[in-house]
């Protein structure tokens, strides 16, 4: 039987694997000017967003992150009106700035596969945004407090979605197994902070195994059984 997993813990590696060694940082159009035009990954979290134009001699760009409280709405609107044609993935950590303005810049970006919106401020209503990317395959949304249990649902039924991750500590054991068996395509859906003292673990298991689901747990940045 082929097993997805479920991954329970805090991880935001998944979104970010693949990017080699840390990209260029770039501070100003001084340093844009001085990075290779070839460049396919940056961190913009010390670029100002009146500088992002600068950016789109970037053409072959894959992937943007915006760490450390650094993402915003207006970074995000200046970042969807380059044309980058290649930018398959757009990530920011822990950026409560970032709210459903900033998540409707992203569907200007019909190329993007996967979004790290990790500590955000969207809500359900940027969830329906989400869902109209055509080719998204990828969410982190852990941390992002406002999406009800209603917007979870509504992005596990999402068609083209194989990865996601939220957070799970205000959610019951009914939502959790409704979650579980909602989910249409994930293979590796992703669950923080789980309340563990009042979850019903074997049943969460067993309705994992229904899906063809592995239920692992993840603890500093070590995976094992749960």
């Amino acid at each position: 039987m082929h097993f997805a997993r479920l991954l329970i813990g805090m991880t935001f590696a998944s979104l970010l694997a693949g990017c080699g060694s840390h990209p260029p940082t770039p501070d100003s159009r001084k340093d844009i000017f001085l990075i290779s035009a070839a460049a396919t990954h940056l961190d913009l979290r010390s670029l100002p967003a009146i500088d992002f134009p600068a950016l789109a001699k970037f053409q072959k760009l894959r992937e943007v992150q915006m760490g450390y409280g650094s993402g915003s709405d207006e970074k995000l609107s200046a970042l969807a009106q380059l044309h980058l044609p290649n930018l398959r993935c757009v990530v920011v950590i822990d950026s409560p700035q970032v709210t459903d303005r900033g998540v409707e810049a992203l569907a200007a970006l019909p190329s993007l596969t996967s979004a790290g919106l990790r500590g955000t401020s969207m809500t359900d209503a940027g969830v329906e945004i989400l869902r109209k990317l055509p080719k998204l395959k990828g969410v982190t949304m852990d941390g992002s407090m406002k999406i009800t249990f209603h917007g979870l649902l509504r992005m596990a039924e999402m068609e083209t979605l194989e990865q996601w991750s939220f957070s799970a500590g205000n959610l019951s054991q009914a939502e959790l197994l409704e979650l579980i068996r909602a989910t249409r395509h994930a293979t590796q859906p992703e669950i923080s902070e789980p309340a563990e003292e009042r979850l019903d673990l074997p049943a969460l298991r067993q309705a994992a195994q229904a899906k063809g689901m592995m239920l692992l747990k993840v603890h500093d940045n070590s995976v094992s059984d749960l």
